[in-house]
């Protein structure tokens, strides 16, 4: 066998399903599949009327331990600009597929994965490509705009052996 094809039955595939209100993050690698990282986004789910802004657009967080000019420590509420073109609900989504892309992007830089392929419902893919870095974008070889998160397990096995071209690919497992 030669040592391309040898690499090419190494490769070690990270396989993100994700939408706005959770996530899951799968490797692949031989003739298994893992779930490596599960999260879910309860504010994913929010919709813009439940979320605290007022009219013009503003949210409000607490600030805590911040000095004030007079030197002590106190905590506050801020107000939080939004983008007026973005609604609230849009601005969760946008921090979720950061923190996504951050798991990714230093997953790469650790040398944790060889190839990418992020399945997404279609606006929250562009979010997750957005906020891939250069070198993360290399390694993303395919990008398929549906969700997959409530899929029956069985369902889901399938396409994920589609997607890993691997169709003696053991059942889903939880990494240890």
């Amino acid at each position: 066998m030669s040592s391309y094809n040898m690499r090419r039955k190494n490769i070690r595939k990270w396989i993100l399903l994700a939408h706005r209100s959770g996530a899951r993050l799968y490797v692949a690698s031989g003739n298994e599949i893992r779930i490596l990282r599960e999260v879910d986004n309860p504010d994913g789910r929010r919709q813009n009327r439940e979320i605290d802004t007022d009219a013009k657009g503003s949210r409000f967080s607490t600030v805590a331990g911040r000095s004030s000019p007079s030197g002590t420590f106190h905590s506050r509420q801020q107000k939080h600009g939004l983008d007026p073109q973005m609604e609230a609900a849009e601005h969760l989504a946008d921090g979720f597929a950061h923190q996504l892309c951050e798991w990714l992007n230093q997953g790469r830089a650790r040398s944790e994965f060889d190839e990418l392929v992020v399945v997404a419902e279609p606006g929250f893919l562009g979010k997750i490509k957005r906020f891939l870095d250069k070198e993360t974008q290399a390694r993303l070889i395919e990008a398929i705009p549906h969700n997959w998160t409530a899929l029956p397990k069985k369902q889901l096995q399938d396409k994920l052996k589609e997607l890993t071209g691997k169709p003696n690919l053991r059942g889903l497992t939880r990494a240890a």
